[in-house]
């Protein structure tokens, strides 16, 4: 593999660019996990008297 040179101003871009994409990637998976956990949440069996104290 060939080692390819970067000036500064194109290393900072692209570390830059590696933050956002990283950042992106956590977003998406935040929102995959808070999915995740609203489908647990509906399908959760609800005791008969926790469903009377909501009424």
């Amino acid at each position: 593999m060939e080692a390819i040179l970067l000036n500064k101003g194109q290393q900072i871009a692209k570390l830059q660019q590696l933050a956002e994409d990283k950042i992106a990637i956590e977003a998406v998976e935040d929102k995959q996990a808070y999915a995740e956990s609203r489908v647990k949440e509906q399908y959760i069996p609800v005791a008969p008297d926790e469903e009377q104290d909501k009424l």
